[in-house]
């Protein structure tokens, strides 16, 4: 993996030169990960009709790049990994990439600390954190606590005390600002 810097210029050169397939096969990047970003840049890209016509020898009309506002956005910094022939067949990337993904999330897992139960809540937001402790998990493994009096909370079951602790967060804050959180 390598890390390429570019400038909005320099990129709309490129896409406006070969097309968008070709430019995201030179990356190692998908034609859709380059659109994005190509979007959050603001450069605009040729559509394939451009191509289909350019090569066909009509007049086409490139789009003009625009100077953007933010000088931050001039310069693009780029993680690439450039393509290269897959050795294995694309079923075993896919098995080895799952792989990956397993052991990555389970890495990510053992990282992430439980948080500890709030005992001392809010008023406003005592029967939301009595309905979250106390509710079953439907079928998506959600709880709500959306009901009258209530903050109007849907999570999944594992993050319960975590939203608890920021709903009561909010609660305190509004409150020393004069302000009132209404369940």
């Amino acid at each position: 993996m390598s890390q390429t810097d570019l400038t909005r210029r320099e990129m709309y050169d490129l896409v406006w030169s070969m097309p968008t397939e070709r430019v995201a096969e030179n990356f190692g990047l998908s034609e859709a990960s380059l659109r994005k970003v190509y979007d959050r840049y603001r450069v605009p890209v040729p559509s394939r009709s451009y191509w289909t016509q350019k090569a066909n020898g009509k007049d086409v009309k490139q789009t003009r790049l625009y100077r953007t506002d933010k000088p931050q956005d001039e310069w693009v910094y780029l993680s690439l990994s450039y393509a290269q022939p897959p050795a294995t067949p694309p079923q075993a990337n896919a098995s080895e990439r799952g792989q990956r993904l397993i052991r990555s999330r389970s890495s990510v897992e053992s990282m992430i600390e439980p948080v500890e139960p709030l005992h001392d809540i809010h008023p406003t937001v005592m029967a939301t954190a009595r309905t979250l402790r106390g509710a079953t998990p439907d079928a998506d493994g959600t709880v709500r606590a959306t009901g009258s009096g209530e903050c109007g909370v849907v999570i999944g079951i594992a993050n319960v005390e975590r939203s608890i602790r920021v709903v009561d967060g909010l609660a305190r804050a509004l409150e020393s600002r004069g302000l009132a959180l209404h369940g």
